[in-house]
């Protein structure tokens, strides 16, 4: 294996996010975050690329991208969102300027949301 940077081509290596958000839902509550531009932190990569990373701390919440998001009823219905759960985070591409809606159905719901520039342009 290759020690190029001082690791091995195998190991992920994942650096602290600079663009780290925390936030306290109250019961079905929907609360909303705009995907900031961090392009400029990593030269050569699109502002249109991002990736985040929703970590549920202590009950599941649920999130959806530019749409509002609802907890889901007792009846199976289509929404809008994706459900995070504890110990499970959520990991998707999205873009500067996007619109994350979180909601828990739990009052003091702590949730974190971690952004990183994403693939070059």
């Amino acid at each position: 294996m290759s020690r190029k940077y001082g690791y091995s081509t195998g190991e992920v290596i994942q650096k602290f996010s600079e663009n780290t958000y925390n936030g306290l839902l109250a019961a079905n509550t929907e609360q909303t975050l705009t995907v900031p531009d961090i392009a400029g932190e990593s030269p050569g990569c699109s502002s249109s690329q991002l990736i985040v990373i929703i970590t549920a701390l202590n009950a599941p919440i649920w999130v959806s991208l530019n749409a509002t998001v609802a907890v889901p009823t007792t009846t199976i219905s289509a929404i809008a969102g994706e459900g995070v759960t504890v110990n499970s985070p959520l990991i998707k591409i999205v873009s500067a300027g996007d619109v994350l809606h979180f909601i828990g159905s739990t009052a003091n719901t702590q949730f974190g949301v971690k952004f990183y520039v994403g693939y070059p342009k």
